[in-house]
Parts: C-alpha cells; sequence; structure tokens
C-alpha cells in the first residue's frame, strides 16, 4: 500500500488546451491522416431474413429503426454500412442531434450541476484541442487543462488527454492520468485536485461509486479512493479496462477475470468473442481489443478488430465487430459486424449501455462521426448524435 496522496486544490476557470486517443482509439487518428482502411467484401453467404422487430421505436423517433441483418450464427448480425447511418432514425436522448461546443464559456464562469459528457478535438496527431463538457443544460463549457501535461508512455509515444471513461457515472468529475500523479476536476465547482501517484499513468476509469478511479500503467494498475486518498496497488497489468460494472472485471487478450477492491481474484476464464478472431489465433494471442470494455447487467460489451476463420457472416477479410460477452463464462451473447467500406481501424468503440439492453458505440469514416446505438436483443440501430470529426468522446448519465 502507497502512502497517503496528497491533494492539491487549484482554481480551474481559464479557457486551455489538450490532446486526445487512447489504446485502439489511437489507431483511428492515424488513420485519419494515412487514408482508411477498406474491407473487401462478397454477398455470400447472404444474411438470413429478419422478422420485424417485436418492439415499436421509441417515442420521438422518425421511421423505422434499421434492423441489423442475422447471419449464419444467429447470434451475429449485419450492422448498417456507413452511408446508412445518416438516415437512421434517432434515439430520444439527453443530447442534441448534433453537437458543437461552439459557443462555449470557460468553465470557472459557469460550473455545471452535472455533465452529460465530454468531448476533445484532435487537430493533428500530437496536438490537440480543448476539452468540453455538455452541462445537462445543453450548454457547453471549455476545460482549463493548460496545467496538465501531455501523456505519454514511457517510450514516449503521446496519446490523448481525453480518456473516453474520464468521466465520472454521476457526471460530476473528470479525471485525467498525468505522469506521477492524476488530476481530478470537480465540474460543479471548477476546481482541480492533484493526487501523486508515481509512474507513467496513461489510463483513468472510475468504479460506479463515482469516488474511486482504477489508474492504469502499462506494468501496474491502481484503485485510487479520492475519498481516503489511499492508493492500492492491484495484482494484475495494466490496459484490460472494463468499466461501468460492480465487479471490477479485466479483458485482456483472452484472459477474463474478475476481482474484489482488496485485489482478490475471484474468477477467470476465456473470452470467446467468435467473430474478429480465428480460434487457432485467439488461443496464441487473444482477441485484438479496441479501446475499453463496458459491463452491466452480468454481460460486457466490446469492440474487436480483425477477422478469420471461421467467418460465419460475409467473406470480410478485416472488420470491427462490437461483441457483447457474459461476464462469468467469456461465451458470445450477440455481436454487431460493422459492414462497409471506408471505415477505420478503431472506428466503432464502444462508449457504454444506455439501458440494460442498449449499447452506446462510435462509427467514424473519413466523412463522419457518429454516436449510435444497438438494441441487443431486437438488432436495431439508432443514431443518437452527430459528432465533430476527430473527437474522442466520455459519455456521463444521459
Amino acid at each position: 500500500m502507497m502512502e497517503e496522496p496528497r491533494g492539491e486544490v487549484l482554481e480551474n476557470g481559464r479557457p486551455g488546451l489538450g490532446r486526445w486517443g487512447r489504446a485502439g482509439v489511437v489507431a483511428a487518428v492515424l488513420a485519419l491522416g494515412a487514408g482508411a482502411l477498406t474491407w473487401p467484401q462478397t454477398a455470400d453467404p447472404a444474411p438470413l431474413p429478419v422478422a420485424a422487430a417485436a418492439t415499436t421505436p421509441p417515442s420521438g423517433t422518425a421511421g423505422r429503426p434499421y434492423q441489423a441483418g442475422l447471419t449464419k450464427d444467429r447470434r451475429i448480425r449485419l450492422g448498417p454500412p456507413v452511408e446508412a447511418e445518416g438516415g437512421l432514425p434517432r434515439l430520444p436522448t439527453a443530447l442534441p442531434g448534433r453537437l458543437s461546443p461552439d459557443g462555449a464559456v470557460p468553465l470557472g464562469e459557469d460550473p455545471v450541476a452535472r455533465a452529460l459528457l465530454l468531448i476533445q478535438e484532435t487537430r493533428e496527431v500530437q496536438t490537440t484541442g480543448p476539452v468540453f463538457a455538455l452541462g445537462d443544460d445543453g450548454r457547453f463549457r471549455e476545460l482549463d487543462t493548460t496545467s496538465l501535461r501531455p501523456v505519454a508512455d514511457r517510450h514516449g509515444n503521446v496519446q490523448t488527454l481525453l480518456d473516453d471513461t474520464a468521466l465520472s457515472p454521476d457526471g460530476r468529475r473528470a479525471a485525467f492520468a498525468q505522469r506521477d500523479e492524476v488530476a481530478v476536476l470537480d465540474l460543479t465547482t471548477a476546481r482541480l485536485h492533484r493526487w501523486r501517484l508515481p509512474g507513467y499513468n496513461e489510463v483513468v476509469s472510475w468504479l460506479p461509486d463515482s469516488a474511486t478511479l482504477l489508474v492504469e500503467q502499462e506494468e501496474h494498475a491502481y484503485l485510487l479512493d479520492l475519498t481516503t486518498g489511499e492508493a492500492r496497488r492491484q495484482p494484475y497489468q495494466g490496459f484490460g479496462t472494463v468499466a461501468g460494472g460492480p465487479g471490477l472485471h479485466r479483458l485482456a487478450g483472452a484472459d477474463l477475470t474478475s476481482w474484489d477492491r482488496a485485489g482478490r481474484r475471484l474468477s477467470r476464464t476465456v473470452a470467446r468473442p467468435v467473430v474478429g478472431v480465428s480460434p487457432a489465433w485467439a488461443k496464441a494471442a487473444g482477441p485484438e481489443w479496441m479501446g475499453p470494455g463496458w459491463a452491466r447487467g452480468g454481460r460486457i460489451a466490446r469492440d474487436v478488430f480483425g477477422a478469420g476463420q471461421p467467418r460465419p457472416y460475409t467473406d470480410v477479410f478485416e472488420a470491427e465487430a462490437l461483441v457483447v460477452l457474459d461476464a462469468a463464462t467469456g461465451r458470445l451473447d450477440a455481436a454487431l459486424v460493422h459492414q462497409g467500406v471506408d471505415r477505420m481501424k478503431g472506428c466503432c468503440g464502444v462508449l457504454g449501455w444506455y439501458d440494460a439492453g442498449t449499447v452506446m458505440f462510435t462509427s467514424s469514416s473519413a466523412a463522419a462521426h457518429r454516436l449510435l446505438a444497438w438494441r441487443v436483443g431486437t438488432g436495431e440501430v439508432f443514431r443518437v448524435t452527430e459528432l465533430p470529426l476527430g473527437t474522442v468522446v466520455a459519455l456521463g448519465p444521459l
């Protein structure tokens, strides 16, 4: 156990600049400059016909939601192509149909009661724009991040300041990894607290209590209690983030484990996403996960990249898929394959669960960046909001 960190309280009222991407999401930024990846497809085997949805679209949506097509493996569906996403009906949430932080005021001049999301624009691979918070009043504030340093690993690779797990579940605080410390901004007061934690801290994610952070380095992970200041080193390495659930699930390669806060392992099993990996490759290295996983109701949703045999959907050489796994067994419950061309690696990261049956995820291409929602049980896909190109987003309570 480490000694108690000292919390330094700073005023945080001036507009500032920041940075973008984490883990798999960084690949999407690089692809913006290098051009989109394309994936050849064939029409054989064709998806099986799908019956009309048993549920009706929620009030406030127009038209019929996209019904993701079933495949030979009825757990696996084909999502809408990029060109169809703009015409999807909207899922009614607290978010507007299009996000733009133009006209944002400094957070210090007008703190929020609760943030719905955080967003950061990326202008170049290693130079990113400001971080903004969208309040529950529908207005944007700009965070002062001028005192925060660019985040880099021990090899000097620069990543973005904002993690897509940075916003607390109650929407009141934002956390930022820093070298040798963690910075936590209270969005309701615009005050910045710093907690000493030696090392190359790279990823931060919140536990459901909105008072405890999981801080990940390449070789170590810590639980940081913001109430007591205690930082407890965990017996697992970093970069296996599964956020959102009541337990501490870790998903690294094919290894799915659960832990308690004292660092005791409760269970261990093999993740079997089926899509995205061939069995032989999965045994050797495990799936290539993109971004964090998100847990809810005994299930884990995560983005996985790559395709191999067997291919129970279409003949996609390389494609990304959203998979939902049983958290206890690691078996696939459902998958949504992101079909079409003009997508980028890291295109479709999971941002959390809207409710117990609906997963929120992004869809990025050279022409558009959107937040979409997938109803796992019915296969319906909705559009939530249009995002500015080249941005990373952290969702709060909607």
